[in-house]
């Protein structure tokens, strides 16, 4: 597989990067859902055997936003893979300064969407991405936002999110935070899938 970042754009961005505990201190937003999701993150015998089949300790580049709701359930999956001295984890803000970055990884609908996590081996040869999150969990999504619906007629629905009223939205993200909080396992299972196989190139 081909860099789709060029060597010296690549090079700037590691040097550029934050370090998780660098990035969450300038947070400004989801910080104590971020920090929670961290401590509620421990790796399991499975998580361990199926990230010790990586070939070396992978670099993996990070483009990513406080405000990002998938940010806060994932990012810090991978800060445990860190900790446990599988990957090497490198943080970028997304816009302003590496909008170029995220044009070169479009979502399957053709948009930019984060969180971005790009995977290098050892010789920073690019392995595999990752976009949002994986397909079993936008599946769940669309099934838990179909079931707030249900449970909440009497809530004025419409096309877009960010065509809802405040309190709606409010309500619906709630409710999702919620139940995604009930399938982290799976969420880490995953994860550490992706970094060990490639397998949700999306």
């Amino acid at each position: 597989m081909s860099n789709r970042i060029s060597q010296d754009r690549l090079a700037k961005a590691l040097h550029d990067a934050l370090t998780w505990s660098e990035f969450v201190d300038r947070m400004q937003v989801n910080k104590d859902r971020i920090e929670e999701n961290f401590r509620a993150h421990q790796l399991t015998a499975s998580d361990r055997a199926v990230l010790s089949r990586l070939p070396c300790r992978l670099t993996v580049l990070a483009l990513v936003h406080d405000w990002c709701g998938d940010v806060a359930a994932n990012l810090p999956i991978l800060a445990r893979f860190e900790e446990a001295g599988y990957i090497k984890l490198a943080i970028l803000e997304k816009n302003p300064h590496n909008t170029d970055l995220g044009l070169l990884y479009p979502h399957r609908s053709g948009e930019v969407h984060i969180p971005i996590y790009i995977a290098y081996d050892d010789q920073l040869q690019e392995q595999g991405h990752f976009i949002e999150r994986s397909a079993r969990l936008d599946a769940l999504m669309a099934s838990w936002t179909e079931e707030f619906w249900q449970k909440n007629s009497q809530l004025t629905r419409a096309a877009e999110f960010s065509q809802l009223e405040e309190s709606t939205k409010t309500q619906l993200l709630l409710w999702l935070n919620n139940r995604r909080n009930e399938v982290r396992d799976q969420e880490r299972s995953d994860m550490a899938a992706w970094l060990s196989e490639g397998s949700f190139k999306k």
